[in-house]
Formats: C-alpha cells, sequence, structure tokens
C-alpha cells in the first residue's frame, strides 16, 4: 500500500474495501504510541530516586526563557531559549519542552528540545533531547539568590558531534527567569 493511499484512508475521503482495513488495522496495532518522555522520565525518577515536593513541582509550571551569553569569533552573539514546564500526571517530574534560537527573532533556526525537568528545593535538572536529531542536552541549574524562587544560573552541556576534540562539546553558562514574574516568587 502506498503512502498517498494511507493518507486518504486515515482522513476518510475515499471508501475502501475491508482487506484494506484489516491491512491498516495490523499495521496501526505494531506502532508504539507510548509517550517516550513520560518512559524516560519515570526510568529517571527511579534510576535517581527523585522525591519531590507535590507543591514545588506544581509551582514550577510555567513558561521561561533562558539566555545564553556566547562568545565567538565574529563577536558575542545570545541565544534566547523558550522553555515550557507542564505537568505529566501523577509523575514526580514535569514535561519540559525547548525552543532554541540563536536570537529572539530568530524563527527560521529554532530547534525543538523534548525532555524531563527535576526539581528539588535549591535548583532543578532537566535532561532534554532535539526532537529532530536525538542529540543530548543538560541543563544543571541553581537558585541565583536565595529568595529568587523562579530564578535560575547554572551551566548547559550539549555535544555538538562533528568531532573528536574538545571543541566537539558545548558548555555554556545559562539564566533561566519565569516569564510571569505574577506567578509568584
Amino acid at each position: 500500500m502506498n503512502n498517498k493511499t494511507l493518507q486518504r484512508f486515515l482522513a476518510g475521503q475515499h471508501r475502501t474495501n475491508d482487506a484494506f482495513v484489516w491491512l491498516c488495522h495490523k499495521f496501526l496495532l505494531g506502532v508504539d504510541v507510548a509517550d517516550p518522555v513520560k518512559s524516560f522520565g519515570d526510568a529517571a525518577s527511579q534510576f535517581f530516586m527523585h522525591s519531590h515536593d507535590p507543591e514545588l513541582i506544581a509551582d514550577a509550571i510555567g513558561e521561561y526563557e533562558i539566555s545564553t551569553e556566547v562568545d565567538e569569533a565574529d563577536g558575542d552573539m545570545s541565544v534566547l531559549t523558550q522553555l515550557k514546564l507542564s505537568p505529566v500526571a501523577n509523575r514526580e517530574f514535569l514535561r519540559a519542552e525547548e525552543q532554541a534560537r540563536r536570537g529572539e527573532n530568530d524563527n527560521e533556526h529554532a530547534v525543538p528540545f523534548e525532555g524531563v525537568a527535576f526539581f528539588k528545593p535549591n535548583g532543578l535538572s532537566l535532561t532534554m533531547r532535539d526532537a529532530l536529531t536525538r542529540r543530548p542536552k543538560w541543563h544543571l541549574l541553581y537558585h541565583s539568590a536565595p529568595s529568587a524562587k523562579f530564578e535560575y544560573s547554572g551551566q548547559t552541556m550539549t555535544p555538538l558531534f562533528f568531532g573528536n576534540s574538545e571543541g566537539a562539546n558545548s558548555i555554556f553558562r545559562v539564566r533561566v527567569s519565569r516569564k510571569d514574574e505574577a506567578h509568584g516568587s
């Protein structure tokens, strides 16, 4: 069966015979619909034995901005990333979705990352992957100040995968702040 026929069938655009419906049914039985981010979060929670205050997790839900200062040969570059933390039902971690950009208005080069966020009273860690290439990325963050509930600073590390030298990895200093300061601190 070709791709176009399957698309028309799934969209309900034309009639099909029982044999075709049976083929589609058999195909869909083999499709894994498990949420890989949720599965990873469950495994990482058990591995690291994370036990969190549910109130801390609920308070952290929201949208954040991650700013990174990168010193490149052609001058300083500011990378602004949009981070969204959302709940995962009955779990001790949050789903993390990130849109990395080279600048505030650079939508053409946005890179989507997905992963999990684990919170502790003194900070958080995010384990992410590039949604397209599966390249890993880690954020290790601590509260910027004791009174700064939703402001963090720390490091981000991601391998670039284009060589065997130290330059193949990138480690950046980052600042993370909550977009909606009205949520409270």
